[in-house]
């Protein structure tokens, strides 16, 4: 299928509003933390608190100084390009306030796929399965910036000959980042202490970064169980933290299970093509019954010997 182009000069910047749900406008930040203190939720940790719930107005506000407007990006894009295909909460906007950010989203009223998945059937399981690799086929369509070669004018020899050698350099357009360009938010950069990370201008300063994090110096030349790490994957933009938590399924008494969001993209963004992968099973378990029988349905395994390096890098972190 085709690539969806993707152009950041597209996203919207600053303090946003979606007006249409919320006449009267939404809660402020002072309202928020209000709200918050009343909840019972800890407002010191101005890193990531709880979220805030309004239930009666449908409405779910993600905050903190760890929070960052690419996830709402990443939403408002979604719902843009891939309606009907990969569905998430609604987004009615965000503002930054005292260096925290404040993301104003749709509550939806759905199960969890963690608290289902148990009690299905197999034919549910299977079916869940397939609905989610149609979605996550889509979302990694999402074109990563980057220079194109479709340059239709007359070809001169010396005009030839530097298009070759342009494919020679790494192309440093191609970034491995958020959705809108900015450091890269995994935990596993978090549990390493180098949080946030990049961006990155192509897959091989990405992978000499990951590999110092388990072994400093030219750690990629020194230790050979490193030596998985391809820099010719390609790069893909991906969810990065598929648990079932995250994946909202329709209530039970409605019929067959059907995913109505996904959720919780904060540490989304363009990262090398077997990240989706060696994330999912990080979360789920590598020994879970949905690691072995059920992801592969989903999205193909990571190489051996990337997946090797990676997890040689995940335990230095640790």
């Amino acid at each position: 299928m085709a690539g969806i182009t993707f152009d950041h000069a597209d996203l919207p910047i600053g303090d946003v509003y979606l007006p249409g749900h919320f006449p009267h406008g939404l809660p402020s930040p002072a309202e928020v933390r209000v709200k918050a203190a009343q909840d019972g939720i800890d407002t010191r940790n101005t890193f990531r608190p709880d979220p805030v719930l309004y239930p009666e107005l449908g409405l779910i506000i993600k905050w903190g100084r760890d929070i960052t407007i690419a996830e709402g990006q990443c939403l408002w894009f979604m719902s843009k390009h891939l309606r009907g295909v990969v569905p998430v909460p609604e987004l009615y906007g965000w503002t930054v306030d005292s260096d925290q950010t404040f993301l104003y989203m749709q509550l939806v009223n759905a199960d969890t796929l963690q608290g289902r998945w148990n009690d299905m059937s197999e034919d549910d399981k299977l079916d869940i399965c397939a609905q989610l690799r149609d979605m996550m086929a889509a979302w990694r369509r999402i074109q990563c910036p980057g220079p194109t070669s479709n340059d239709s004018r007359p070809r001169t020899i010396l005009s030839t000959v530097m298009s070759w050698l342009r494919f020679w350099r790494p192309a440093p357009a191609i970034r491995l980042g958020q959705i809108c360009g900015q450091a890269l938010r995994d935990i596993l950069f978090y549990n390493a202490g180098q949080y946030p990370a990049g961006p990155f201008d192509n897959v091989h300063s990405f992978h000499d970064w990951l590999a110092k994090l388990a072994c400093a110096n030219d750690a990629r030349k020194d230790v050979e169980e490193l030596s998985g790490l391809e820099d010719s994957v390609a790069v893909t933009f991906t969810h990065g933290d598929l648990d079932h938590s995250n994946i909202l399924i329709s209530k039970k008494p409605d019929g067959p299970p059907k995913i109505v969001a996904i959720i919780d993209w904060h540490q989304s963004g363009w990262y090398p093509e077997p990240w989706e992968w060696l994330k999912a099973q990080m979360v789920a378990g590598h020994s879970s019954q949905w690691t072995k029988e059920y992801l592969p349905r989903t999205l193909r395994p990571a190489r051996y010997e990337y997946h090797y390096s990676w997890e040689y890098i995940k335990m230095a972190t640790i």
